[in-house]
């Protein structure tokens, strides 16, 4: 009997190394990978240059035109709209305000907008823009500029009806010696 147990000992404990190595090889085993990427904000800087002399800046300040007659049109003045940034800038149009002490001259005086590549922008009295939102979209969606490209506008100021040479109804009696400051802020997203 002793035999019989020694020998039952050794087959338990093999059966018990057997279920052993069976539960090692139904194990799971486990890993992971991982992708990251770094993502930098770019950033968006325009400046503003014109004819009459003004470098690259964020503002420039156009020739005065002064002792105007009733019926003028100023001469064209060219203004360049440079992307300093990273990210390519997009002008989806420009905003017309003023300031004045007449209503009058306010009221008769035009603004012409001409884009040197694609065409005219706008047309129009600047009372009427500054009455709606005061924007002045560029009609075919907006003009975009790579980086260090620029955009380049002819902006006309003239007395009702004078652009593109027709000398309209000119400026009422009640403008002379009046004054206008218009402000034209072009509109970019980036």
């Amino acid at each position: 009997m002793a035999y019989s147990r020694k020998v039952l000992t050794v087959g338990a404990l093999g059966v018990a190394a057997l279920a052993l190595i069976g539960t090692g090889a139904g194990a799971t085993f486990h890993d992971s990978v991982q992708a990251q990427q770094t993502i930098t904000a770019g950033n968006l800087s325009v400046l503003i240059s014109s004819g009459s002399g003004s470098t690259y800046g964020k503002t420039v300040t156009l020739n005065t035109l002064s002792d105007e007659p009733s019926h003028f049109s100023g001469p064209p003045e060219t203004i360049t709209v440079k992307n300093n940034g990273s990210v390519p800038a997009t002008v989806t149009g420009f905003t017309a305000a003023d300031k004045n002490d007449n209503a009058y001259l306010q009221g008769a005086l035009n603004i012409q907008i001409v884009d040197s590549n694609r065409g005219e922008i706008c047309n129009d009295l600047l009372s009427t823009l500054e009455k709606g939102t005061g924007f002045i979209p560029i009609p075919w969606g907006g003009t975009t500029i790579a980086t260090n490209g620029t955009m380049t506008v002819s902006v006309t100021f003239s007395s009702t009806g004078n652009t593109d040479g027709n000398y309209g109804t000119g400026l009422p009696q009640a403008a002379q010696g009046g004054w206008v400051t218009p402000t034209l802020t072009a509109n970019v997203t980036g």
